[in-house]
């Protein structure tokens, strides 16, 4: 997608980000409960999430079931092994099924043509920099703050 657009600009009710903040408190939470290695794919989750919503509806009914697909799919390009379907489905409180979590993720996956190439996120360029300047501890964590802001 060589043009994204920035999701501020594109979902301003107020209701809706409140229901985006959710979940991405959901997806935060599935991050550090089943202890993704890379934080990249957390951003990675978002973005996808993001960009999905710019150009299509979705029920707030179903905006969890669509942040699992997300959540799902960046791990799938970040991670070397994935968490098995079924850990979504108990985290969500079995709010939907495998089946439509898979039809989800097709649905997201076939929106971007298959293929999830986004530009590098501040966070990996912030790690990369960091591995080559061999910067201090303290760097890091206050880059990292601020990354979070």
């Amino acid at each position: 997608m060589g043009s994204e657009m920035c999701i501020r600009d594109s979902l301003k009710p107020p209701k809706f980000r409140l229901l985006r903040t959710r979940i991405i408190n959901y997806l935060t939470y599935f991050h550090s409960t089943f202890n993704i290695k890379d934080e990249h794919t957390l951003f990675l989750a978002v973005k996808i999430f993001d960009n999905f919503l710019v150009k299509n509806k979705s029920g707030k009914d179903k905006l969890q079931r669509l942040g699992s697909a997300c959540m799902l799919l960046a791990e799938k390009y970040e991670e070397i092994y994935p968490t098995s379907i079924e850990y979504y489905i108990k985290l969500s409180a079995r709010s939907f099924t495998q089946e439509q979590l898979v039809k989800e993720e097709l649905r997201v996956s076939e929106f971007f043509n298959h293929h999830l190439k986004f530009s590098p996120s501040h966070y990996k360029f912030f790690s990369l920099f960091i591995k080559l300047t061999k910067s201090s501890e303290e760097v890091k964590n206050i880059g990292n703050l601020l990354l979070h802001l």
